[in-house]
């Protein structure tokens, strides 16, 4: 779900319709050190 809403999640955060941080998906990055996936949802946010 949150890559098929990456897109729309990043651009709402750059508008100011939700908290910044909520775009950002904090905690992401130590999930990225244990799974694949979760590389690809944070390469798609942008966040690598």
């Amino acid at each position: 779900m949150a890559i098929t809403n990456a897109d729309h999640l990043r651009e709402a955060g750059r508008r100011g319709l939700i908290p910044a941080d909520a775009a950002t998906w904090p905690g992401l990055e130590q999930i990225v050190a244990r799974k694949a996936k979760a590389r690809t949802l944070m390469a798609t946010l942008g966040q690598n």
